[in-house]
């Protein structure tokens, strides 16, 4: 991984590493729109996980990308 970025007004550029995870992604409906729920359900079940925790890693980053972190659902 390498990553470049410019800091300003105390935005800088960061890195998480995830592993894949899957717990039961049912509980985590709330904070999914239908359309993810839907793709999830459509998705074979050896791959949910890979497109969870994709899904997931966007979410959050989007979130921290403004600050808030998972302070708000995403």
């Amino acid at each position: 991984m390498c990553g470049v970025g410019i800091v300003q007004d105390g935005v800088g550029l960061g890195v998480d590493i995830q592993k894949k995870f899957l717990l039961d992604w049912k509980k985590f409906c709330p904070m999914l729109a239908p359309n993810e729920i839907l793709r999830l359900q459509e998705t074979p079940e050896d791959l949910q996980k890979e497109w969870f925790t994709s899904l997931w890693v966007c979410k959050e980053s989007y979130l921290k990308a403004f600050g808030v972190g998972l302070s708000i659902s995403p």
